[in-house]
């Protein structure tokens, strides 16, 4: 009776082995992936501080381009951005690298997106910080910002290719996609919540 005690106890081990084994595995794929989105945003963030157009403009899709998101009152403008160089912002009528880049180099960290309270500070928390898109494509504020039908159809499939989102509370919200395993960034959202 003993040894059958003994194989339940060992197959009740081997068993949480494997189960420790596959949880490591998935959460190993996972920082693996958190890596290699770091090892890029690091670049692209050293870029934005260097102002090297010809560098940025590498991340840039050059089919899909980048879409820049400002606000001059309550409606959002999305600007195409295929050649940062030839950027200029809307509301304030500065260049891409002139613009207030505070902060670009904070190290980023995988955690929840800050939520905008808008009351002594704009943000919960402050830093920067990587999650998941998906407030971003619900908001779907490309419906609201007087777009041609064709230009909502480029632009919900930029939408829907979104992998990763930074939201920086010292400058702005950087939205991301991995296409064809290259890193691009889609949207950048200049706008300040509730300054409108």
């Amino acid at each position: 009776m003993l040894s059958c005690l003994d194989e339940s106890v060992d197959q009740d081990v081997e068993f949480a082995k494997v189960e420790k084994a596959i949880s490591e595995e998935v959460t190993h794929e996972l920082k693996d992936e958190q890596i290699d989105f770091a090892d890029f945003y690091y670049i692209f963030s050293a870029t934005i501080e260097s102002k090297n157009y010809e560098m940025f403009n590498g991340f840039i899709h050059p089919n899909y381009g980048c879409y820049v998101i400002e606000s001059s009152g309550a409606m959002p403008n999305l600007t195409p951005v295929f050649d940062v160089g030839e950027f200029v912002s809307k509301p304030e009528g500065k260049r891409f690298f002139d613009l207030p880049f505070v902060e670009i180099d904070h190290i980023l960290s995988f955690d929840s997106l800050p939520k905008v309270v808008c009351e002594d500070k704009v943000y919960e928390r402050l830093g920067c910080f990587a999650g998941q898109p998906e407030d971003f494509k619900r908001a779907e504020i490309w419906n609201y910002a007087g777009l041609s039908q064709q230009d909502v159809v480029e632009v919900v499939s930029l939408v829907e290719s979104l992998n990763i989102t930074v939201v920086n509370t010292y400058n702005y919200t950087f939205h991301f996609s991995k296409i064809e395993s290259e890193w691009f960034v889609s949207f950048i959202d200049m706008r300040v919540p509730y300054s409108a």
